[in-house]
């Protein structure tokens, strides 16, 4: 199934957003003297489903080489960035409704059929999850390229049982910094490495969003990508 555009009218308007729907995507980038260090960076919230969510739901969050033959299709050229990892999402209806994941964020690649996970875990993700509020978080995913190992980190992740809303002007003057700050949110400062050749597999070129549930779906308002270094 293909992502879907979604539009949400709230108190600071419309928010047009991507939903994904048992579905990924990518958007093409270019650096003109190229990067070393990436962070993929974005503003998101779920629906829900008021019920746990088992079987190892996949959130994918990374980059791939070219346009077809992403992370969640049937074979891939090269995909390298994040996957969640954890058999069980604990569903919570607070307020705020939200997702746990637990300690279950990883370091991952996939090339044909072949999926390899990091050992080490990067750290906590808390997913809102009422699509129909003000209560967009911050996620980001920080990738450094190495040889062979590429190590992989995640910014900032949602405090468990905390509401507020991560605006567009707070996302955009906060990415690009070295120490972010955002309300409600905490340092992920664990960091995991992996091999990746992009020689041999293929250039990542492309950011590259999944999640492989129909519902409940993955709803971004803002993504963007800073050239760290």
């Amino acid at each position: 199934m293909a992502s879907t555009t979604v539009f949400r009218f709230l108190d600071d308007g419309a928010d047009m957003r991507i939903s994904l729907t048992a579905s990924n995507f990518c958007r093409p980038f270019a650096f003109a003297d190229g990067w070393t260090s990436m962070r993929i960076a974005m503003r998101l919230i779920m629906t829900n489903t008021a019920a746990n969510l088992t079987s190892t739901p996949r959130f994918y969050v990374g980059l791939c080489s070219g346009n077809t033959n992403m992370a969640m299709d049937a074979t891939t050229t090269h995909f390298f960035g994040c996957i969640t990892t954890s058999p069980t999402w604990t569903y919570a209806a607070g307020p705020p409704a939200l997702y746990d994941t637990s300690l279950f964020y990883r370091g991952a690649s996939r090339i044909g059929t072949t999926l390899t996970v990091s050992a080490g875990s990067i750290g906590t993700l808390y997913m809102m999850a009422d699509a129909t509020t003000m209560n967009r978080q911050f996620f980001c995913v920080d990738i450094t390229k190495g040889s062979p190992n590429y190590t992989v980190g995640s910014g900032l992740y949602r405090v468990n049982g905390t509401s507020g809303d991560v605006t567009t002007a707070n996302f955009l003057a906060t990415i690009p910094l070295s120490t972010m700050s955002f309300t409600n949110h905490v340092v992920g400062a664990a960091i995991t490495t992996l091999a990746c050749d992009e020689a041999t597999y293929g250039t990542l070129d492309h950011v590259n969003i999944g999640w492989d549930r129909a519902s409940p779906t993955i709803e971004i308002s803002d993504l963007a990508l800073v050239k760290l270094s």
